[in-house]
């Protein structure tokens, strides 16, 4: 196998575990009665950036606003988040999260966490010396 090849599979290989591994933390984040994966998103989106429109939140998650006001209409429902008139312009309308809501992304973060401490327990020394290791190449790599 040419070197181009070899690294065009290993990078293939990098991608297909970051999508299963992200997709994994979803399925543990959520509680059996809790928020979509497109309200998962919504919620998330506001804890990092706090109050939005939902215009706004409709061009980060690249959806029509009509979609984006269902899952927001939903999150209201569920007591996730909360709408109130933008001062700064009294036709929109900002969305954040709720105390409720904050809770609800704390307990999802708290099933992550248990979920990766399973794992990394279930790894022996060596092997996570070497995820260490990996890691930080990873960080270094991409600078994230």
């Amino acid at each position: 196998m040419a070197q181009g090849e070899d690294i065009a599979e290993l990078a293939e290989s990098v991608r297909l575990m970051t999508y299963r591994m992200a997709r994994r933390l979803r399925v543990e984040a959520q509680a059996p009665d809790e928020w979509t994966t497109a309200q998962d998103a919504v919620v998330f989106m506001l804890d990092r950036s706090g109050e939005l429109s939902s215009a706004d939140l409709a061009r980060s998650e690249g959806v029509t606003a009509q979609a984006m006001s269902v899952t927001v209409k939903r999150l209201i429902e569920l007591g996730i988040v909360d709408r109130r008139t933008d001062p700064a312009d009294g036709r929109r309308s900002l969305i954040s999260l709720t105390e409720a809501g904050r809770a609800s992304l704390s307990a999802a973060r708290a099933r992550k966490h248990q979920w990766l401490m399973q794992y990394v327990c279930s790894l022996d020394d060596v092997q996570r010396e070497e995820l260490r290791r990996v890691l930080a190449s990873l960080e270094t790599a991409t600078g994230i």
